[in-house]
């Protein structure tokens, strides 16, 4: 079987269409699933060059999804590296790439809502707002500057990271819980003494 490897080149298009288009087509049944499916057409032809492979792979991809995106990049990445090892013959389920997307979206949209709208564009926007109230130009020219210097790299950055971390994010995710030896409670413990599970 031929090796199908991505190159820099298709990840960059797949995280591409994912900023871009992730929120371009929304339906109540869906929300961005049609902006994620899209994202993976890039890459569906390199990966699958059978037909019925590449049609199930964006069938499954236009099932509801939605996360914040720029922080949800990272399940894109996460996604593309299990397809490109499911592609390559690795024994990956299509319900195995479907139930960490899903299964993720909701934990990333829950930080993502909370430090992106809730915390970052309050603070770039009361920063602009205050350079503004006087009609300088700045105001408005710093929150679209630094939106962008903040969002796009980091958005690729976790995209990279997820695509790197693919099947072995599973095993990653559930093996770094703190679990309290004395009170049996994860994450914040009443009591002292921490080790891991």
């Amino acid at each position: 079987m031929e090796e199908r490897n991505l190159t820099r080149r298709d990840m960059r298009r797949c995280w591409r269409s994912w900023m871009m288009y992730n929120l371009s087509s929304m339906s109540f049944e869906r929300l961005e699933s049609f902006g994620f499916c899209l994202s993976m057409l890039s890459v569906a032809k390199r990966l699958y060059p059978d037909s019925q492979r590449r049609k199930e792979m964006l069938k499954r991809h236009a099932s509801f999804y939605n996360t914040e995106p720029q922080l949800g990049a990272i399940v894109n990445g996460m996604v593309l590296g299990l397809e490109e090892k499911r592609a390559n013959g690795e024994p990956i389920d299509g319900e195995t790439i479907n139930t960490l997307k899903v299964g993720l979206m909701g934990p990333v949209a829950g930080i993502g809502d909370s430090m992106i709208p809730g915390m970052l564009i309050p603070i770039l926007l009361s920063i602009g707002m205050a350079l503004a109230a006087g009609g300088n130009i700045l105001g408005p020219l710093f929150y679209a500057v630094s939106w962008l210097a903040i969002i796009l790299p980091g958005s690729w950055f976790l995209f990279l990271k997820g695509y790197r971390m693919g099947s072995t994010s599973v095993e990653m995710l559930v093996s770094t819980i703190f679990i309290c030896s004395k009170c049996w409670t994860a994450f914040f413990p009443s009591c002292c003494r921490l080790s891991w599970s």
